[in-house]
């Protein structure tokens, strides 16, 4: 789906119209997006498991405050940058 507008049912399916109800219906941000994560959360279980390198290179930007430059994260899994571009896009 990169660089592509989709419609939201297209992606979350016949639970949409109860998701973005139960959005309507929280009283605050903090709470919607609460809320909106779990439901993403819990969908990526329905995906393939990411490569471990990709695993890896999410972890490391989850506990650096995203501050590691592209060029580390790529040496750190042993890829060139745009490998790695490509793959954790996949």
């Amino acid at each position: 789906m990169t660089n592509q507008v989709v419609r939201l049912d297209s992606v979350l399916g016949p639970e949409t119209d109860a998701l973005v109800e139960r959005l309507a219906a929280t009283p605050d941000w903090d709470a919607r997006f609460d809320l909106l994560d779990a439901v993403l959360l819990g969908r990526l279980a329905w995906g393939p498991a990411p490569a471990p390198e990709v695993d890896r290179v999410w972890r490391l930007l989850a506990t650096s405050a995203r501050s590691i430059p592209i060029v580390g994260l790529a040496e750190e899994v042993s890829w060139s940058r745009s490998y790695l571009v490509r793959r954790f896009t996949q």
